[in-house]
């Protein structure tokens, strides 16, 4: 066996070198981190990812006015918040001197610039939520969109590597980087445009000791940063990775409840997600532990009651010393107290923002690092995108398409996900009267063949494919033409009927709700019709109520319903008793439906004419020969 596997990987290297590689593009991105969870997209540069985000959260115009009027009301909002200070300085100053014309009108300008404070600082809040909202909604648009787009994410996921990784948990990462990115601007760039203002101020009056002395703590900082801080980005995004796993595993397990309980495997899934919490704990108390002397060091350099309380008022003394002359007058001028209170709270309220300030890059890092979670998202969905087959707009084998009834393939190669030819120079064709069986065992590429056909699954080999005039491989079928019928039946949200008719939308007028009823009582489900109704019950949930075999029978009356001229069945009828199965094959049949089945034995030979046997021990690994038939 390994040695066939060995001479048919020869083979197809050989055939995809003849043929340039037709089929063969395989889409992938850099590999990213050393835990193997991430990929890294086109956008190497931290800034660059973050620009990537933006450049799509600010899309659309009402985003991009509301982002310009934040930043206006900001500098509005740091010139007020300095005018309220300078005003109570006034009416202190009008208090010493007994000028009661001066204390009145500091506390009419105090009223007036408080309240216009306050409806500016309203208005910024409003804005941020507003563009917090803009930008979430701008994101998840695109996410949803290419998760929508028809075989994206599939394809994705089935790429080797995968182009995306938890891509539900990750998708979810848009709001906490909106809300990271709206904190960052209130928490973070405010505050910095107050201590900048207020510090070019204090450099008006003399104030280069000033500047100097906060360039100098930033620069301290700055390199205990270097050699004390850990790396933030990489915590924040591998913590998000871990989050997602957490998601991914919780949404499995709900979903696979009831064989997690008949198999009594409720502790081991604990185990599980037990380990997967433990690492996500381990991660933040590592996060934490390695933080900590940082976390000291920036605190008693940059907070405004430690070091920096010592230096300002350090520097107020010397500046007192140096332009007042109240020692030699024995009193204190006006003049001199207002200089005073101008110097000392430009001094004190810009470096009560120099720890805002530096911890601007750790929120920027933090931000960086999902945003590059978001952008290996998108970049793969959008690799994905590019790669996927086109889909066909109209059907060629039905009437008024002008194609033959005919699906075939030559010179096909089924290569597994790690790459190794498990067949070689597959032919066949199929049409009415000449219905065919795939079979094979496990592992053999069964699906992989369905999921081919199907434009769900990469072509990696060469050789070519096509439902009468249409190619396959680079093109999906339309469903009128080839519909894929899984193993495992998806059951959408809405009644009977919009499950039947899935994926269109169901009308409700007379003709189609009699097409329901009928297709359902092909399958043997009128009883649901009885009890259910066709759309009356949206909020059922199908997958709890209806046995494996029910569910089964329902996705072949979504095929009765469409009727393709095609259907790959993947083993779609397992859960129904033999008697049972030869009848829907009968009905199937008898819609016009030629059907494509996968299955590990042969089954129901009345209903096929050819047998396609994957998995020979043989170089090309596959063999095609008709199914006699029986006399009984």
């Amino acid at each position: 066996a390994v040695a066939s596997t060995a001479r048919r990987d020869k083979m197809l290297a050989e055939a995809s070198a003849a043929s340039g590689g037709r089929h063969g593009k395989v889409v992938a991105v850099e590999q990213g981190s050393s835990d193997g969870d991430d990929r890294r997209g086109p956008y190497r540069s931290p800034l660059a990812n973050l620009r990537a985000l933006l450049k799509i959260g600010l899309a659309s115009r009402g985003a991009r006015w509301r982002a310009l009027a934040l930043a206006l009301g900001t500098l509005l909002r740091t010139d007020l918040y300095w005018r309220v200070w300078m005003s109570v300085g006034r009416v202190i100053l009008g208090n010493i001197a007994l000028d009661q014309r001066l204390v009145v009108r500091g506390m009419a300008q105090n009223a007036a610039f408080v309240g216009a404070l306050f409806c500016t600082d309203r208005a910024c809040r409003h804005l941020s939520q507003q563009l917090l909202v803009r930008i979430w909604t701008s994101l998840t648009e695109k996410v949803q969109g290419l998760f929508f787009e028809r075989g994206v994410l599939h394809y994705a996921l089935s790429a080797q590597p995968p182009l995306v990784r938890n891509p539900a948990g990750r998708a979810t990462d848009t709001l906490a980087f909106s809300e990271a990115l709206v904190a960052l601007l209130d928490e973070s760039l405010k505050p910095m445009c107050i201590g900048v203002y207020l510090i070019a101020r204090a450099l008006r009056r003399d104030g280069r000791m000033v500047g100097l002395a906060a360039l100098v703590m930033l620069l301290i900082h700055k390199v205990s940063a270097a050699c004390l801080a850990p790396n933030i980005r990489e915590l924040t995004r591998r913590g998000a990775s871990l989050e997602a796993k957490f998601k991914t595993l919780h949404a499995r397990f709900r979903q696979n409840l009831e064989p997690i309980a008949f198999s009594g495997g409720g502790a081991a899934e604990q185990r599980t997600i037990d380990a997967c919490y433990g690492t996500i704990e381990e991660h933040a108390v590592r996060g934490v532990r390695d933080g900590l002397v940082y976390q000291t060091v920036s605190q008693f350099l940059l907070y405004g009651d430690m070091l920096p309380l010592s230096i300002m008022r350090a520097l107020s003394a010397v500046h007192v010393w140096k332009n007042s002359r109240s020692l030699e007058k024995q009193g204190l001028s006006p003049a001199e107290f207002e200089d005073m209170w101008y110097y000392d709270n430009c001094t004190k309220l810009g470096f009560n923002t120099l720890s805002k300030i530096a911890a601007l890059p750790d929120k920027l890092a933090q931000l960086e690092g999902l945003a590059q979670g978001i952008n290996e998202l998108v970049c793969g969905l959008s690799a994905a995108s590019s790669a996927v087959p086109s889909s066909a707009e109209t059907p060629t084998l039905r009437p008024g398409g002008g194609g033959e009834a005919a699906l075939s393939a030559a010179g096909l190669s089924i290569v597994s996900p790690q790459g190794h030819a498990l067949a070689v120079g597959v032919s066949f064709s199929a049409s009415r009267g000449r219905a065919l069986l795939v079979t094979g065992p496990s592992a053999s590429g069964k699906s992989l063949l369905a999921g081919m056909l199907a434009g769900l699954w990469p072509w990696r080999g060469g050789g070519s494919a096509a439902a009468g005039g249409f190619e396959l491989g680079p093109r999906r079928p339309h469903l009128q033409d080839l519909l894929m019928v899984p193993q495992r039946p998806y059951l959408a949200p809405g009644g009977l009927a919009s499950n039947v008719v899935y994926p269109s939308l169901y009308q409700g007028h007379a003709e189609a709700e009699a097409d329901v009823r009928g297709c359902l009582q092909s399958v043997g489900l009128a009883h649901l019709v009885a009890r259910y109704g066709l759309d009356a019950s949206p909020d059922v949930p199908w997958d709890d109520v209806l046995s494996g075999g029910e569910q089964q029978r329902l996705c072949l009356a979504r095929c009765l319903f469409h009727r393709p001229a095609f259907a790959l069945l993947d083993e779609c009828t397992s859960m129904v008793s033999q008697d049972a199965e030869s009848n829907l094959y009968a009905c199937v049949e008898k819609c016009g439906v030629v059907p494509i089945t996968f299955s590990q034995r042969l089954v129901l030979p009345e209903h096929h004419q050819q047998e396609l046997c994957l998995g020979e021990e043989t170089d090309a690994g596959w063999s095609l020969h008709p199914i006699p038939r029986s006399d009984a």
